[in-house]
């Protein structure tokens, strides 16, 4: 059996979906996006209130990144693109 485990902070989007199976057993997948260079993107399968799970997932890896004071690249980009606009006029 194999363990895999990313930083709360390495995690840049989350997303949820639910098949029609899935609903109706009340279970979802949650898919992951991680800058982590080992294991990239994942998905967390058929999670039970699954919703909740993600909204809760979702505001640990906001305190952390918080916490940790990471920015994303993409935040970083449109705070330079401001600047250089801010700058220009």
């Amino acid at each position: 059996m194999r363990e895999d485990e990313v930083r709360l902070y390495r995690i840049i989007d989350i997303s949820l979906n639910r098949t029609l199976g899935q609903r109706m057993f009340g279970l979802g997948t949650i898919k992951c996006c991680s800058a982590d260079k080992t294991l990239g993107d994942f998905e967390i399968k058929n999670i039970k209130k699954s919703k909740g799970v993600k909204e809760m997932l979702s505001e640990m890896v906001e305190e952390e990144r918080n916490r940790k004071k990471v920015t994303s690249r993409v935040s970083l980009f449109y705070r330079d693109i401001r600047l250089f606009f801010w700058l220009l006029f």
